[in-house]
């Protein structure tokens, strides 16, 4: 047992102590406020003859005495739900470690970029019930959960960007429990805040509105004239001041009017997000209450904390409570009639625009970039084997990975490989019967490169890559509605990282192929797959594909001269299994997993056809054809 699952279960236990305290104790207060009113009552009803001071005094206590009761209430109440989000942070902590799919807390989506974005995340299982991203779902979709995917989906930043990220995600791995309240937090009732919401509020920030100024000064000068007007004709009796006081007052609350609607048409599009503002205002004050981290993390400490975020949010958050009156139409009016209410909070809501609108949108910037650092380092805590990469700018090998396995396997399941690329140009064919292990090893190596650039830790013992950008041709569909077939959409697909390849612009590709072109005949199909890899090799694109036809690549000659090299341009490895008769007369297939070099020369069809009870039958005396059943 891990030592993060030794901690969870461990807090898991102490957390379902707690929570049932809790519970208990909640019950008896509850009880108790009951007891309160009860015994009140009896008591009044015993001593209504007393002096009514008396009485009074009776009233007073029982009064004082279920306020603190109904305070305690509420204390254990927040203290309970606490301890439950607690315990299913732990437990989906555990999921997480085991694979336990369906346990795991509900998959919430993210948007992704179209184009190679889109294409990669389908691909490779960037998203989805079974993803990556799920391991990595502890933050707010719209804030942290949106960097995630953009981090791992888009062409890699600069080294010293990635070097950073992970300075902070080794440092995080070592603070579980930082890594817990983050989660909890994300993971809270009041978490979800859309990207719409998001977006609605980055542009409500961006666009202030210059007109309140004159609707307070406006609205002062009503006020007063309101208020004196109603002293005049209250205290004085003064007719005049009556007769004034009606229109006077009709032109206040017009005006108060006004600056609802006006409120309603700049701030009426940001209150959803506003009011959801209150869970990222605690991961914030979580990340300013933590100890300095290193890296990338600790810049948005500093900046969060220099800048008084926590502070300026939380006050937003406040102005948003009191918008809430206007739900109660009978103290709202009051409100305007008085003071207008509305006019003052619009003018609030203006001066806080005006004092942190600016700096508000790099704060939500930053939070996400913390969340993305708080889920790579949960990641790396809750995989105690997974290493951090060493990623360069242009050092060879290009891509060399030991001990590297699929991400989204169980450690007890997974079995790791060792592959590499030289350089640029070098392709490794992976070939193999059905269902030996191609497309995972194919899928592990897009998934750990697209972790190690995002700055995370990788599912291997070992893993160095050069600065490249990922394309894939895995999972392509055809579509009928525009017309294209299969081999149409592959080859389009082709041709896309063709484009990018030859482009000159960025890192090298790094393609991932599975099974291309099968949309046409073998002899088509060798020649077609040749072309493709010529032209990619000839960009200094470098890549894996897999096949079931082992010379669809020829194998080539090992480097000489002046750079000299033990891998071929052209290098094959293969994966093999057995298939064995069991004890009831059938069939079963057995691999190991294990990339071995050279290409293969088994297959199982057949084998698989047998297992499942489609026997060959022999030709008949007539030389009619074989028949299948």
């Amino acid at each position: 047992m891990s030592p993060a699952e030794i901690y969870y279960r461990q807090e898991l236990d102490a957390a379902s102590l707690q929570t049932a305290s809790a519970d208990r104790v909640l019950r008896r207060v509850a009880w108790l406020r009951l007891l309160i009113i009860g015994v009140a009552i009896v008591v009044l009803l015993m001593r209504r003859s007393s002096a009514d001071a008396e009485l009074w005094s009776i009233a007073a206590l029982a009064t004082l005495m279920f306020s603190g009761a109904v305070w305690w209430h509420r204390r254990l109440r927040a203290e309970a739900e606490h301890w439950r989000q607690r315990s299913a942070a732990l437990a989906q902590g555990l999921a997480r470690i085991e694979r336990r799919w369906h346990q795991m807390a509900p998959w919430r989506p993210v948007p992704v970029s179209a184009g190679h974005p889109a294409v990669i995340a389908r691909d490779l299982s960037v998203l989805g019930e079974h993803s990556l991203l799920r391991l990595l779902d502890v933050t707010h979709p719209a804030l942290g959960g949106q960097r995630v995917c953009e981090w791992l989906l888009a062409d890699p930043p600069a080294v010293d960007v990635i070097e950073a990220r992970q300075a902070s995600v080794g440092d995080l791995r070592g603070r579980p429990d930082v890594l817990l309240a983050a989660a909890m937090i994300a993971r809270s009732r009041d978490a979800f805040i859309s990207a719409r919401a998001l977006g609605a509020f980055r542009e409500w920030c961006r666009q202030p509105d210059p007109a309140s100024q004159w609707y307070v000064t406006t609205s002062w000068i009503s006020g007063v004239a309101v208020l004196a007007l109603a002293v005049g004709a209250l205290v004085q009796r003064a007719a005049p001041a009556a007769w004034f006081l009606w229109p006077v007052l009709a032109f206040h609350l017009a005006f108060a009017a006004r600056a609802r609607r006006q409120l309603q048409r700049t701030f009426g599009d940001v209150e959803a997000s506003l009011a959801q503002l209150g869970s990222t205002t605690r991961m914030m004050a979580l990340l300013v209450a933590t100890a300095p981290t290193r890296g990338r993390l600790a810049a948005i400490q500093r900046r969060l904390d220099e800048e008084r975020a926590v502070g300026a949010l939380s006050a937003l958050v406040r102005l948003l409570e009191w918008n809430a009156i206007r739900y109660s139409p009978a103290a709202h009016w009051a409100l305007n009639a008085a003071i207008g209410f509305d006019v003052h909070l619009l003018a609030a809501l203006e001066r806080w625009r005006h004092a942190n609108a600016e700096r508000t949108v790099g704060w939500l910037d930053e939070t996400a970039d913390a969340e993305a650092l708080l889920a790579f380092g949960t990641l790396a805590y809750e995989h105690e084997h997974w290493s951090l990469p060493m990623v360069s700018e242009s050092s060879a090998p290009l891509l060399s990975a030991r001990g590297v396995t699929h991400p989204l396997l169980a450690a007890e399941v997974a079995v790791p490989n060792d592959v590499e690329l030289t350089a640029s140009g070098d392709v490794v064919v992976v070939s193999g019967p059905n269902m030996a292990g191609k497309t995972t090893l194919l899928r592990a190596l897009g998934l750990n490169v697209l972790l190690a650039q995002a700055g995370s830790v990788v599912s291997a013992e070992h893993l160095q890559v050069r600065r490249c950008r990922p394309r894939t041709s895995v999972r392509v569909e055809d579509d009928l509605s525009e017309g294209i077939s299969l081999f149409m959409a592959e080859v389009l697909r082709l041709r896309d990282v063709i484009h990018d390849a030859e482009g000159r612009e960025g890192p090298p590709v790094l393609f991932l192929f599975d099974e291309i072109l099968h949309g046409t005949n073998a002899a088509d199909r060798r020649v077609a797959t040749r072309r493709v890899l010529a032209r990619l090799q000839r960009a200094g694109a470098a890549g894996f594909i897999t096949t079931h036809d082992p010379q669809i690549v020829p194998p080539s000659e090992p480097r000489t001269g002046a750079n000299p090299g033990v891998t071929p341009r052209t290098a094959h490895i293969h994966f093999d299994g057995s298939v064995s008769a069991e004890p009831g007369g059938g069939l079963a297939l057995r691999f190991d997993y294990r990339a071995k070099p050279g290409p293969s020369t088994h297959t199982n069809a057949l084998a698989v056809l047998e297992m499942l009870g489609i026997h060959a039958e022999p030709e008949n005396a007539s030389g009619a054809d074989t028949h299948v059943k």
